[in-house]
């Protein structure tokens, strides 16, 4: 383990000895595997991100795509034109 593994199982179990302490209950010494648990990085969430779904193109953006396919074409038709 690392230092900030027992950093973070230290920090961990002061949190809940003061719990317990409040609650009048006895929580020291922790055993090794519980000591160990409290050592561990929390797992992160693996939820699903919210995104804008695509939408369909516009008309005017399809003529525009159309144009510039159509211009694009006729240059290269222009380049071997003179064959």
């Amino acid at each position: 383990m690392t230092s900030e593994d027992f950093a973070r199982g230290f920090a961990k179990l002061e949190q809940i000895i003061k719990q317990k302490t409040l609650d009048g209950e006895d929580a020291y010494p922790p055993s090794y595997a519980q000591f160990e648990s409290h050592c561990a990085v929390p797992p992160q969430a693996r939820g699903h991100r919210e995104f804008t779904p695509l939408a369909l193109p516009s008309d005017e953006a399809i003529k525009k795509s159309k144009d510039a396919n159509n211009r694009f074409q006729q240059d290269f038709k222009n380049i071997f034109g003179d064959l």
